[in-house]
């Protein structure tokens, strides 16, 4: 009893737990909660804040690099000097005197051809009457040069040391007299003491064609116009071996008069605060991009290069959401249009989708969130019924084994009782003759018979329970014959039990392929559960072919059944609940006949039902005339 209770305390258990799960979702889907269009309304807010500031952190990060933020068109060279020491200014035009004069007429001697011997004492005349240093200058390089024509290199070597030490800066022209005449020394493959000229250049004491070098900002990107010829220069004495030092002396002097130039357009450098961040300056279509720390650097583009930077430096965006890059201003603000402010010529625009399409799909979403809280309610109501419903019917069919084990020892007692009885009779010589012993051998006959159906069942409801169909032998049976056998069988088990039998028989020429025994036997079961259960004691039984199908039936004329329960009395231990009174005279059964004669119709390929009648109930069993094979195991 206590084991009882506790199974069906176990079993109320599950649908009290899913109605108590269905009552929270419920509560769930119908509690009141924030007006969801506010709420998606703070969510665009908040997201759009969110995507703002992460473009303007994302861009300061590209300016916190020791890298330029963006690929420049133009790096300035560094340099030490301050910015007033980088000017070098072209010599002023000199007056034309005879010193002058006489020097022209020497230099056209030297191109036409004259030897050097007869035109280096009028070189040396000419520097004796120079009235100017740039005189004297030009002077000491004629006589380098036609000491060099006539093959003395330790007199143009004297004469060049004397040009380099006198140089001055009122000397200077374009290009200094002196690296001239240095460059013909040191072409002609003689030693001419580079270290010397290097240091004068490095000092800024010799001219330098640097005057024309400057910053040009048209034209497709910023560049340095104006110093070809100090590129030339540049190139010559790259040629010139051991002249490292003035290699180095000339590039620093073009990097110097290149940041005077950048100066001079674009204003003077000065450190700022923040100075380990590259800051931005704006000029025109040019921006330019310095640091001071760790160490200085400037670097000039173009404006596009600065927005293919921004472009590249700007995060992903959600569905709907897209970054514009334009100057201040240039795009009118909107609702749908938020403006960042970045540093740099151009500010960052997120165009966004529109938020009441967003706010109306947020209350979609919820809408569908609470019809889905319902739905899994509905679903867990009804998962608990259906498990309730599951244990119940487990419960039940555990009580029908119970049942059935006891019917069965029951229904095994009583055959094996009477055989037992009548071997003992004839056994102790009690049968006084033949006709008796006769009735003594029958009687064992009719019980063994009955012991072998029992037994039969048992088989059948073990294959059935493991899924597998019943085993039928198919013979070729001529109906007639079958059914007068079969039917003579019926009417004795119905005078057996008291009760009359009244048999119909239809057209039923021809042979079938079936079983007869088994089909015997699913009659004989009928004809059983309608003695058993029917509460009456008139039977009918008929066979006939109809519609290509064998129609086997039988009725009784007793309480029937209900609609709803036709289907359920086929199953293996069902038994309809009936009223105590009408149930007193039943006698115990297995609960396996009805079953047992559905799995008999469908191995043949045919089908076993309960027919509604006007009184009792009449089970019939359709059996194809040439049905097709079924495997039998």
């Amino acid at each position: 009893m206590e084991r009882a209770l506790r199974r069906r305390w176990r079993e109320l258990a599950v649908p009290i737990a899913a109605v108590c799960a269905a009552l929270v979702l419920v509560a769930a889907a119908l509690s009141p909660s924030n007006d969801p269009a506010v709420a998606a309304r703070i969510s665009f807010e908040q997201l759009c804040d969110q995507l703002t500031l992460g473009m303007r952190e994302a861009w300061e990060s590209r300016l916190r690099r020791v890298e330029p933020p963006f690929e420049p068109d133009l790096v300035l060279p560094e340099v030490d000097e301050p910015a007033e020491l980088l000017n070098v200014a072209a010599a002023a035009p000199t007056e034309l005197t005879g010193a002058a004069v006489l020097l022209d007429e020497v230099e056209r001697a030297l191109l036409a051809g004259e030897p050097p011997e007869a035109l280096e004492e009028r070189a040396s005349s000419a520097r004796a009457s120079a009235t100017s240093d740039h005189e004297r200058a030009r002077a000491l390089r004629l006589q380098v040069s036609l000491a060099l024509r006539a093959s003395d290199p330790e007199r143009a070597r004297n004469r060049l040391n004397e040009l380099i030490l006198g140089a001055s800066e009122a000397a200077q022209s374009e290009t200094s007299l002196a690296l001239l005449a240095w460059l013909e020394v040191a072409g002609a493959g003689h030693s001419a003491g580079s270290a010397l000229i290097a240091e004068r250049v490095g000092d800024g004491t010799l001219a330098l064609p640097l005057s024309s070098v400057d910053l040009a900002l048209d034209g497709p990107r910023p560049r340095w116009v104006g110093d070809e010829r100090m590129q030339a220069l540049l190139a010559q004495v790259r040629g010139v071996s051991g002249a490292e030092a003035l290699v180095e002396s000339l590039e620093r002097a073009l990097a110097r008069r290149q940041v005077f130039a950048f100066v001079k357009r674009l204003g003077a450098l000065s450190p700022t605060a923040g100075g380990e961040r590259w800051q931005l300056v704006p000029r025109g279509e040019c921006i330019r991009a310095q640091r001071f720390d760790p160490s200085p650097a400037t670097v000039l583009a173009r404006n596009e290069r600065v927005l293919d930077a921004v472009r590249a430096a700007a995060p992903s965006l959600p569905s709907g959401f897209a970054w514009e890059f334009a100057k201040p201003q240039a795009i009118e603000a909107s609702p749908r249009v938020r403006e960042t402010s970045l540093t740099g010529p151009y500010n960052a625009y997120l165009r966004t989708p529109d938020v009441d399409d967003l706010a109306h799909g947020a209350v979609q979403r919820v809408m569908l969130l609470k019809s889905a809280l319902l739905a899994l309610a509905a679903l867990c109501l009804l998962g608990g019924w259906a498990t309730w419903r599951a244990m119940v019917r487990e419960r039940r069919l555990a009580e029908l084994r119970a049942l059935f084990v006891a019917n069965v020892s029951h229904e095994l007692r009583t055959p094996l009782a009477s055989i037992l009885l009548l071997a003992e009779n004839l056994a102790d010589g009690r049968v006084k003759n033949a006709e008796q012993a006769a009735r003594y051998h029958t009687g064992i006959q009719r019980e063994a018979l009955r012991l072998r159906e029992l037994v039969d069942s048992v088989l059948d409801l073990s294959r059935l329970e493991r899924g597998k169909p019943l085993a039928i032998d198919r013979a070729d049976v001529p109906l007639e014959a079958w059914w007068a056998a079969t039917a003579a069988e019926l009417v004795e088990r119905a005078l057996s039990r008291g009760a009359a039998m009244e048999i119909r028989t239809g057209e039923l020429g021809g042979r079938a392929q079936l079983d007869g025994n088994a089909l015997r036997r699913a009659l004989l079961n009928l004809v059983e559960n309608a003695l058993r259960h029917s509460g009456d004691t008139r039977l009918e039984a008929d066979a006939g072919i109809v519609g290509g199908e064998l129609v086997l039936g039988v009725r009784d004329h007793g309480r029937g059944i209900p609609e709803a329960e036709r289907e359920r009395v086929f199953e293996p231990f069902e038994r309809l609940e009936v009223a105590p009174a009408a149930s007193s005279t039943a006698t115990p059964g297995t609960g396996l006949g009805l079953s047992i004669v559905r799995a008999i119709a469908v191995a043949h390929g045919g089908r076993a039902t309960c027919v509604p009648v006007d009184s009792g109930a009449r089970f019939e069993l359709a059996i194809p005339i040439q049905a097709p094979e079924v495997a039998a195991t």
